[in-house]
Formats: C-alpha cells, sequence, structure tokens
C-alpha cells in the first residue's frame, strides 16, 4: 500500500508543472468545478439556451421513450412527448417567460407547492420540444442518469432540475480532464479553451452540451495522443477510439466531420501506415458514420418536412445545398459574416438566451488568454522533425476547421433558416466552441515563449479574470436593475 502510495506521488509530482502546485489537468477541475457550480447556482432555472426543451427531452428519454410522439397544435406536425406537470411549474415560478425581458430581475424565485411534487406524483401533460427531439439518448446521459436519480429519492421537482445541471457540469469536467491528461502536447491550449465563461456556463446547463463539447474535446486530444506514440495502436485504442467518434457523432452530427482528424494517426505514427492499419481506421469511420445515418434516419420526420420554425422548408433549402454547392458557399461565407461578432461573443461569454453577452472590455482578458495557451508548454510541444510536418499538419486542422463551420452551417440552413435565405440564422458561438482548440492548435506547433513559469502563471491569472467577469455579467443580467455592466 505504501509503495502504491509512493509511487502515486511521485507520478504526480512529474506531472506538477513548474511554478504551479498542481498538474494541468488537477488545476482545470480546481477551477472548472467550483465556478461551474458558481455559475449553475446564479442562473436561473431554464435560462440557459433551450434548456426547458432539452429537460423534457431528457426527462423523456429517462422513462425508455426514444422517439418523440407527433403532436399536432393547429394542425401543424410537431413532436413532443408527455413530461410532469411539475417540471412546467417549475420553469414557470423561476419566470421562463421573463427570458427576454432585459429589465426584469431574479430576486423574488419561489417555487410553488407544485414544483416541490416528486416528478413521480406529478400528473403528466404533453409538451412540445420538437427542436430537442431530434437529439439521441447518447447527448443526455448526465441528464438520463440524474432523473433517475432524483425519481427514486422522490426529490422535489426543482431540486432534480438542479441535481441534472450538476450531473451534466461534472460529465463535461471528467471528459475535458482526460482530454488534457491524454494529450502528449498543448495540455494548456485545452486547459484555456475549456474554461472560456461560454463552455463553463455550458456545462452546467440541462443540455446536451455537456456531452457533445466533453466528447469532441476528448476526441481531438485522443487523436493527438495516438498520432505522436511510436507504437500502432492496440485493440483497445482502436475501440476506445470508435466509443469516443460514436459519442461524437450520436450527440451531434455535424461534429461527425471531426473525423476527418483521423488522417493525423498515419500522418505522424509511421507504424501506422500499413494497409491493414489503414482498413481498420477507415472501417471505424465508416461504422461511426452508419451509426449517425440510422440515427437520422429515424428521426427525419420529426422535422421533415415542415421543418423546426415557420418559415423554413427544410426540402428547399437541402435541395439547394446538394445541386447548387456554390450557391451553397456563398451563404456560408455571408453567414460567418453575417454571424461574426455575435460568434466571437458567444465562444467567449454569452449568457441566458442571448441576453446577457460579455463587453468587448471584459472578453480582452479570455482573448489574451486563449493566444497565450498556444504558446504555452515545454520543448516536446512541437511537430516532430520529419518533412513537411507543419504543412501537413495545418493543412488536417485548417480541412476540419472548414468542414465542421460548413456541416453547422448546412444543418442550420436545412432546418431553420428561411426557405431560400440568403444566411444560414442561428448561428451561434457556442455550436463552434470545438473550433477552439483547432484553431490554437494551428499556432502551437511554432514553438513556446521562453519564460514558461511566468507564462502559466500570467495564463491563469488572466482565465481567472475572465471567469469573473463572466460571473459578473451573469449577476448583472439576472439580479441588478442595470444588466451587463460588465
Amino acid at each position: 500500500m505504501i509503495k502504491v502510495l509512493s509511487s502515486w506521488l511521485k507520478k504526480t509530482k512529474q506531472l506538477r508543472q513548474p511554478g504551479l502546485l498542481f498538474s494541468v489537468e488537477h488545476l482545470f477541475l480546481l477551477l472548472y468545478i467550483p465556478i461551474g457550480l458558481l455559475f449553475l447556482f446564479t442562473i436561473p432555472l431554464g435560462q440557459n439556451p433551450d434548456e426547458p426543451d432539452h429537460t423534457y427531452r431528457a426527462w423523456q428519454l429517462s422513462t425508455g421513450n426514444i422517439i418523440s410522439d407527433p403532436i399536432k397544435p393547429d394542425g401543424k406536425s410537431r413532436f413532443g412527448g408527455l413530461a410532469p406537470k411539475s417540471i412546467e411549474s417549475t420553469f414557470v415560478d423561476a419566470h421562463i417567460d421573463e427570458s427576454l425581458n432585459g429589465n426584469f430581475v431574479w430576486n423574488n424565485v419561489h417555487y410553488s407547492d407544485q414544483s416541490r411534487q416528486a416528478l413521480t406524483d406529478s400528473t403528466l401533460t404533453p409538451r412540445i420540444f420538437t427542436g430537442a427531439a431530434i437529439y439521441s439518448p447518447t447527448a443526455y446521459v448526465p441528464s438520463i442518469i440524474a432523473f433517475w436519480i432524483g425519481s427514486l429519492l422522490h426529490l422535489p421537482t426543482f431540486m432534480v432540475l438542479y441535481l441534472v445541471r450538476i450531473f451534466c457540469l461534472i460529465t463535461i469536467a471528467s471528459m475535458i480532464y482526460l482530454a488534457i491528461r491524454i494529450t502528449p502536447k498543448w495540455k494548456w491550449l485545452f486547459f484555456a479553451s475549456a474554461l472560456m465563461p461560454s463552455v463553463v456556463a455550458a456545462g452546467g446547463a440541462i443540455s446536451a452540451d455537456a456531452m457533445v463539447l466533453g466528447s469532441a474535446f476528448l476526441f481531438i486530444a485522443y487523436i493527438i495522443s495516438l498520432s505522436f506514440q511510436v507504437k500502432p495502436l492496440s485493440i483497445i485504442q482502436y475501440v476506445l477510439l470508435f466509443i469516443i467518434l460514436s459519442v461524437v457523432v450520436l450527440s451531434k452530427t455535424p461534429y461527425s466531420v471531426l473525423c476527418v482528424l483521423i488522417l493525423l494517426i498515419p500522418i505522424f505514427n509511421k507504424q501506422m501506415r500499413a494497409y491493414p492499419a489503414l482498413v481498420k481506421l477507415g472501417l471505424i469511420v465508416i461504422a461511426t458514420a452508419i451509426l449517425g445515418f440510422l440515427w437520422m434516419k429515424s428521426t427525419q420526420h420529426l422535422a421533415w418536412p415542415e421543418g423546426l420554425r415557420q418559415g423554413n422548408n427544410p426540402v428547399v433549402n437541402r435541395h439547394i445545398i446538394l445541386h447548387q454547392p456554390l450557391s451553397f458557399l456563398v451563404i456560408a461565407i455571408n453567414s460567418a459574416m453575417y454571424s461574426g461578432v455575435i460568434s466571437l461573443t458567444g465562444l467567449i461569454g454569452h449568457f441566458g438566451w442571448l441576453t446577457a453577452p460579455m463587453s468587448d472590455i471584459a472578453m480582452v482578458p479570455a482573448i489574451f488568454a486563449l493566444i497565450l495557451s498556444a504558446f504555452t508548454g515545454d520543448k516536446k510541444d512541437i511537430l516532430p522533425k520529419q518533412r513537411h510536418a507543419f504543412l501537413w499538419w495545418n493543412s488536417t486542422i485548417l480541412c476540419t476547421i472548414a468542414l465542421l463551420f460548413l456541416a453547422i452551417t448546412a444543418s442550420l440552413y436545412i432546418y431553420w433558416a428561411d426557405t431560400q435565405g440568403a444566411v444560414a440564422t442561428g448561428i451561434q458561438g457556442r455550436y463552434l466552441i470545438p473550433l477552439l482548440p483547432l484553431a490554437l492548435l494551428l499556432i502551437a506547433p511554432l514553438g513556446q515563449l521562453k519564460e514558461q513559469r511566468k507564462t502559466k502563471q500570467t495564463l491563469v491569472t488572466l482565465l481567472i479574470i475572465s471567469l469573473l467577469f463572466g460571473f459578473a455579467t451573469i449577476y448583472a443580467r439576472y439580479y441588478m436593475t442595470i444588466p451587463n455592466v460588465l
């Protein structure tokens, strides 16, 4: 026992960063969990984007109902299912109807007797949540488990919803912790990307974001790990690669284009250039693509042909993408220009129903921290000395970034944008969060700054300041009469 403890302490000491008391991944947890809980309990229930819809969908899945049911209000096909009346009451008590009222303050939230009912004691009523109905059970694993526990313990409904938030926070924190731990290079850029206020807030929301963002970070880190190991992949590593990629694909279909990063494995791992190894990697991509396709086919009727919003026709918009690719490329460029500033704010800190953005000044520390993180590390955080290494690396990363943006734009254009619209409306910065580590990976191989001890301390300080600005923005939005002072 003493030998095991001594070995663990020795390994922890080796992982510890110069100038810091903790390893990067442990430091991440020490910052993410407490500040995430602070955000989680400060943001009122229902005040994260689409949180009510995701709550109803997660509850539906927790009861074993995988495919949402048709509900036709006013003759229009919409989808949802039965949900406890106490959930609706909880959101009403939390003033969900005031989400877009910039002058409303949440100092008087009191939960009624109905909100204090156990979920199993509440009557069921039909709820419409078409936008969340297309998500697979994979995206709601932590929420489903929390609902099971809350129902088993007969907790009041409002407490169960906070429990769901906590489980989501723990899930994304665990996945990003593993991502930072397993990547052999550029740990600090994952650290900084994951500590953006927007990522912390998203992790503590009842939504699919915990699994979506956590699996994306973990997949990128695992690809780096496999690419720079000096031996071929083991059977376990193939299986893990398949599992992680499957979670990415089933959590958010547009993120399936991250599979392009698998090209980095044979490019930088010479042991993986043999024909059998390439076939195995190809089979993993094909298998996960089939999983994603099967889920899309099984849920296509939920948003087809009427779309997810009035004025949207998925059939027409999909026809433009498939048969007029150049026109869609122009639409994608227009969309990037149209949503540029909003997306940048969303990447760093945009809270509530897009009603609580951090100010430009408040985002400055976060932007500096992101840039600094790309040049933070040690001598091993460089590309191996091989011919055209930098070219191959950047080409693959750039291709992935471009395809990811196009995939997100295409998805929103098909199901959300106006019919034959000139832009894909609905692009939010939180959809583009996986682009943060990818963009930083373009410049990280250039090298590190000399004074690493001071660099790391400065980086952590900037991130803490950024998170405090984020909390101040949230507090001002929901508990002060003059919102968005920071």
